[in-house]
């Protein structure tokens, strides 16, 4: 419960109304996500008094007060009208990620914690964002279950923070919203789990994620080890990293910036095992200097760390220099940078310059030309993860991750369920539409 006065309201209506000759007219606000409840007050039965009851009090730029067939409306601090919110669990919607929903018209859209709207109310169903990612539904309709409305029907995809479609409406429904990079969803009555892109992914990624997620919280924890409170980090999942372009599985970028900082001095990319491709020795320094370089590989991750230390005082450094010495305990660095002495075969026709095998990869330079290349490099590095790098006499260098069968997605798994079980003819995955003229 939200609201205490609310509270105390609905438990003396309910007893009031189920004396001699009444009928219980209350109808409450809990909702169920499984099920995706609306709710809202009954009229002209409603329990709360918009002269009592407040919301968003500690709010500096609005107020909401509830006022009879109208619901939760917020009011800038000039008294101005701003929007009506969208009611959920006894009161006005929750902030998640710094927007709410609201509503015009029977339509949902976002606004944010100044009040502003972000986005404008055109959707018929539309969940909580998590992740950056907020389900939408596309011919929901409403069904009443008791004291509650759910939206049935229809399909169910995801929308960015712009209000942008990000992953088209194919979707039965959406069992858990997203939460570190993933989302549980089914498909043509197939349970199964997406990335923030669409894709699937198996369970063995699912555990890499999460694994990967509490080395995040690890290195967050490490901060105030080192600085207390002078060092922040920021984290974010990405399906981009500079240098490698787009990846196959999600990864967690965290930066390390000071706190009146604007720009991180120490970056780290926690990317699952997977296959990749590296472009390095860029002519440009600004690229170079930025340029993500390999730490260490884990048993789920590749660690790759950038850094800019030219701008921080002689103490910032030496905090930012533990927490680099931090990350390498957090990773196991000493660990799993040790040569394992392995011996390697590798094909005859490779001209190798370099080969070292550690801990949880395999690492092998090749000159070219020079060198006959195998088209499947598979069974050189076993149960581990095989990095390549090829050696031009001139020009960048190239490097290749190829991660063990188990690990690799199946050409099924890394294509968007959205192109291979299109249901609706003639629509091209690659267009992205504007869901308010195109599904609304």
């Amino acid at each position: 419960m939200k609201h205490p006065v609310v509270l105390f309201a609905v438990i003396t209506a309910l007893f009031l109304n189920t004396l001699p000759g009444k009928v219980t007219a209350f109808t409450g606000f809990k909702n169920f996500p499984v099920k995706y409840l609306l709710t809202h007050p009954q009229e002209p039965d409603t329990l709360i008094n918009s002269d009592s009851v407040s919301f968003y009090t500690g709010n500096k730029y609005f107020s909401v007060k509830y006022i009879v067939s109208r619901g939760f409306v917020a009011f800038s601090k000039k008294g101005e009208e701003l929007f009506v919110i969208y009611p959920f669990d006894n009161g006005p919607d929750y902030p998640s990620e710094g927007l709410f929903r609201i509503i015009e018209n029977g339509r949902i859209g976002f606004a944010d914690l100044k009040g502003e709207i972000i986005i404008p109310p055109r959707f018929q169903a539309v969940l909580p964002f998590h992740d950056g990612r907020a389900g939408f539904c596309m011919g929901c309709r409403k069904v009443q279950y008791g004291e509650h409305q759910a939206w049935e029907g229809g399909k169910w995809g995801f929308i960015n923070r712009e209000g942008n479609e990000v992953i088209r409406p194919v979707y039965d429904h959406i069992i858990r919203d997203f939460n570190h990079g993933t989302a549980i969803v089914v498909l043509n009555g197939r349970e199964m789990t997406i990335d923030i892109s669409g894709k699937t992914i198996n369970s063995k990624t699912m555990e890499t994620l999460e694994n990967i997620a509490l080395l995040g919280d690890s290195l967050k924890q490490a901060c105030g080890t080192v600085s207390g409170e002078n060092i922040t980090i920021r984290q974010q999942w990405t399906l981009t990293v500079p240098g490698f372009g787009n990846l196959q599985t999600e990864g967690l970028r965290s930066e390390a910036l000071f706190k009146n900082g604007k720009r991180a001095f120490l970056t780290c990319y926690l990317l699952p095992w997977q296959n990749l491709t590296e472009k390095t020795g860029t002519d440009s320094p600004a690229d170079q200097l930025h340029a993500p370089r390999l730490l260490t590989v884990t048993r789920d991750a590749l660690v790759f760390v950038s850094e800019d230390l030219s701008q921080l005082t002689p103490e910032q450094k030496d905090s930012a220099q533990q927490l680099q010495q931090e990350l390498k305990k957090l990773v196991k660095y000493e660990e799993n940078q040790t040569t394992t002495g392995e011996s390697l075969t590798l094909p005859e026709d490779l001209q190798v310059i370099k080969a070292e095998s550690f801990k949880n990869y395999v690492s092998a330079e090749i000159a070219v030309p020079g060198s006959r290349l195998p088209s499947v490099w598979s069974g050189i590095a076993g149960e581990k993860m095989l990095r390549i790098t090829l050696i031009p006499d001139q020009g960048p260098v190239t490097v290749f991750w190829q991660a063990p069968p188990e690990h690799s997605p199946k050409k099924k798994e890394n294509t968007s369920v959205l192109e291979d079980n299109n249901p609706f003819p003639g629509y091209s995955p690659k267009r992205t539409p504007d869901v308010a003229t195109d599904y609304m």
